[in-house]
Parts: structure tokens; C-alpha cells; sequence
């Protein structure tokens, strides 16, 4: 699938990216209510630090499989600039998650924002460049 027109490969990479971001909105609502995991967690005798870490590991990692479909859909194009569409696919909708972050008025809960950040900023260029990977390998 690719575009000849440089426009239209842009735009698509934007559409694609909103579409990443709603299913994901949609999709973790639905996760955060019917997930297993934390009640398994607080009934278990794990840390309150090992809970968070498992907690944090169970999210980039369903946050990845969740992401496959957008990284396919990205990885098609066979762009020579990925990485352009994969910023454009993801600036977007993370400046509109993390808008009101610059504003909190305590220094100290910026900090909790950072695991959420460098996932949302990292995790699609990720499987992107996996996928990337394999199919590169695949095909030589």
C-alpha cells in the first residue's frame, strides 16, 4: 500500500493515529473495569512497589497488542520516513493526553506522569519498528 502522493500519506498517518488513540481510550475504559489483575494484585502479598512495577508491565504490554493494528496499518506504507509518520500518527493525540500535565501545581506528581509518558511516546514507534524488523527479514 503505497502512496504516491506525499499529502495524502500524511493525512493518512494522522487518521490512523487518531484512530490508534480512540480505540485505545475506548478500549482501556473497557480493560480498567473487567481486568482481573488488580484485584488479583491486592489479594496477593506483594509489595505495594512490586504491585505497581506488575502493574506497569501488564499496561505496556497490553498497551503493545493493542497498538499492533496501527503499527501494521503504519508499517504498510513503506515509507523511507517512518519515524516522520509514526510522529505525526502519535504527536497529536499525546500532546491532547498530556495537555494539562505542564500545569500541575505540585513538582512531586509530575513524576507519577513519567511511566505514562515515555510509554504513550514510545510505544507505537516500538512495535512499529518490530514489525518493521520482521517483515524486513522475512522478506530478504
Amino acid at each position: 500500500m503505497a502512496f504516491r502522493n506525499y499529502r495524502l500519506t500524511l493525512l493518512f498517518a494522522l487518521g490512523v493515529g487518531l484512530a490508534h488513540y480512540f480505540a485505545l481510550t475506548y478500549l482501556w475504559g473497557y480493560i480498567s473495569i473487567h481486568s482481573p489483575i488488580p484485584s488479583w494484585l491486592d489479594s496477593s502479598t506483594h509489595s505495594a512497589i512490586s504491585r505497581e512495577v506488575i502493574m506497569f508491565v501488564c499496561d505496556v504490554l497490553t498497551t503493545a497488542v493493542l497498538s499492533i493494528p496501527a503499527a501494521l496499518l503504519l508499517s504498510a506504507l513503506r515509507p523511507r520516513n517512518l519515524p516522520l509518520y509514526l510522529a505525526i500518527a502519535t504527536v497529536p493525540s499525546f500532546i491532547w493526553t498530556y495537555r494539562y500535565v505542564p500545569l500541575s501545581p505540585m513538582p512531586v506528581g509530575l513524576t507519577a506522569f513519567i511511566p505514562g509518558i515515555l510509554m504513550y511516546a514510545t510505544i507505537l514507534p516500538i512495535v512499529a519498528g518490530i514489525i518493521r524488523q520482521t517483515t524486513r527479514e522475512g522478506n530478504a
